[in-house]
């Protein structure tokens, strides 16, 4: 285990002051979600899916500056279309936020997790697969959603190969 109990308590802590109870009641139920299926297919990398699941979302209530500032800092910059599409900014600003806030969670699988919550990518580990689920999570009671073996697929698109599925509506 590379987090302690005790870690990964205070960060818990540290993030619900951070965001609004809305925003937290949300990464409070990732965390839950993260913990069930980890234990099920990845029990080795429990510490680290919730890590992810707890800084996922750390940025998602800063407004489009403050994203663009934090990028900019990790020396990337947004382009016309990164600002149409700013709601999944809040992945890449996480990263840097958790580099500079939170470096003792700033592990690479934990990075990765958080960076591509929201888009996926080609390849991604167990973790990335794993932590991709909450993309739906909030969803499950709205719609008909069901968990599958197989790849990790949103919306009917694969977004990366591993253990879970979410297929909706199908």
């Amino acid at each position: 285990m590379r987090f302690s109990e005790e870690s990964l308590i205070a960060l818990h802590n540290s993030v619900r002051e951070q965001m609004s109870e809305y925003r937290f009641i949300h990464t409070a139920e990732v965390e839950k979600m993260a913990v069930r299926l980890g234990n099920l297919y990845a029990p080795d990398k429990l510490d680290i899916l919730r890590a992810a699941a707890l800084l996922h979302d750390i940025t998602k209530e800063y407004g489009i500056d403050a994203h663009a500032e934090l990028i900019e800092r990790g020396r990337e910059s947004l382009s016309a279309l990164d600002r149409l599409s700013y709601k999944t900014l809040h992945a890449r600003s996480a990263v840097e936020l958790i580099k500079e806030k939170y470096g003792d969670f700033a592990y690479s699988e934990v990075l990765d997790a958080v960076r591509y919550h929201t888009t996926g990518r080609a390849d991604m580990s167990v973790c990335n697969d794993l932590h991709s689920v909450h993309i739906r999570q909030t969803q499950i009671q709205k719609h008909n959603i069901r968990l599958l073996g197989g790849c990790c697929c949103n919306g009917g698109f694969t977004v990366g190969c591993g253990y879970v599925s979410i297929v909706i509506g199908f």
